[in-house]
């Protein structure tokens, strides 16, 4: 495990690096008072921990800067000030809070938590394209990896499609929206009831019911939407449309591994190009990407060795062209894999689930 320190304050992360190291971590100081070397750093490195060391004057806006750049757990350290607490917890997106002056014992509680806690995996599936099939396998994802480990988290970021539920045949009382608005009180209680139980032993945190919602879902919540799902199940996908917007962005920051989904077309291509350039530019690293041919064995497609030669990446997975099982299924609102096991389609997407298992 590995863990980062933010800080100016050589004394408080020598006692820090101390109590990580005794535990295990593997740890690295970065001077928080320079932004763009923090920045690098974090860029740089997938750090299960970031401990922030609050400065004599702590800026609420430069710790919400950084937990943008941050995809693991948030840790801050600074003086037991309860404007300065609430801020930090509610409003700059960290999950534990560490008063200096019992900078041990308190620490030490948060490293205990942390090993109680395993971290659920968080899968992201997007197309680049409209119309490209990630929602089809998200759900279908989903609902292999539920049966596997009897409970997977979904959480529906097409939030103007939104068609997750009707896949699983859901008729949702609460979506994300109701999430966003709440999340300066959420809690597990809360945001339990704000789930729709599929028999399959998926746990849908539904998009936005109305569009007039949708303006509702920020960064910030879909972050904190993330962060306590992975907490909560095993498994978390996360059905990402494709603008890229900064909500979806926040999503594919907090994946451990990215399902890019596209066809074997021009205009795929191109998108897929366009994609993953924009992902690089944002921090995300490529190496979290795989690749999904959709529909595969369709006449005159581009041959996949002409793809990978264009984009210099490795095509993952093949989900073969099979439009009848899959219309039939979404109809029903029935998983294929549920409702045509044996197929072609099916078993293609229980193995690329059991490969997406395995990547760490």
């Amino acid at each position: 495990m590995r863990a980062l320190i933010a800080s100016s304050d050589a004394s408080i992360t020598k006692r820090i690096q101390g109590m990580l190291q005794g535990r295990g971590w593997q740890c690295e100081w970065a001077h928080s008072s320079n932004a763009d070397e923090l920045e690098g750093v974090l860029c740089r490195g997938d750090f299960e921990m970031v401990v922030v060391v609050l400065s004599a004057k702590p800026s609420k806006a430069n710790v919400e800067k950084l937990r943008d750049h941050i995809c693991g757990k948030m840790v801050v350290v600074g003086p037991a000030d309860p404007k300065i607490i609430l801020g930090v917890l509610h409003h700059c997106g960290a999950e534990e809070y560490v008063n200096v002056d019992d900078l041990e014992a308190e620490f030490e509680s948060v490293l205990r938590r942390s090993q109680r806690v395993e971290r659920g995996k968080v899968i992201a599936v997007i197309s680049p394209s409209g119309g490209g099939g990630s929602t089809t396998l998200a759900v279908n994802l989903a609902t292999v990896l539920a049966a596997k480990a009897a409970r997977c988290g979904l959480i529906d970021l097409n939030l103007s499609a939104g068609d997750a539920a009707a896949m699983l045949d859901l008729k949702p009382d609460h979506s994300l929206a109701d999430f966003a608005r709440n999340v300066p009180r959420m809690d597990l209680s809360l945001f339990s009831q704000l789930l729709s139980s599929h028999s399959s032993g998926i746990e849908l945190l539904a998009a936005p019911l109305d569009f007039e919602d949708i303006p509702d879902v920020t960064g910030d919540a879909v972050r904190t939407a993330i962060i306590m799902a992975r907490d909560q199940f095993p498994y978390v996908v996360v059905d990402v449309d494709q603008s890229c917007s900064s909500e979806q962005i926040e999503a594919l920051k907090l994946a451990d591994v990215i399902l890019l989904v596209f066809q074997l077309d021009f205009h795929s291509l191109r998108n897929v190009r366009r994609v993953v350039g924009y992902f690089t530019r944002c921090g995300i690293a490529k190496t979290l990407i795989r690749l999904v041919v959709n529909r595969y064995g369709q006449t005159a497609e581009i041959s996949p060795a002409q793809v990978e030669t264009a984009l210099n990446m490795k095509i993952d997975f093949y989900l073969p062209e099979d439009a009848k099982d899959i219309n039939r299924a979404e109809n029903t609102g029935v998983p294929v894999v549920v409702d045509r096991p044996r197929t072609k389609i099916s078993r293609c997407i229980s193995e690329l689930a059991a490969e997406v298992n395995g990547v760490t």
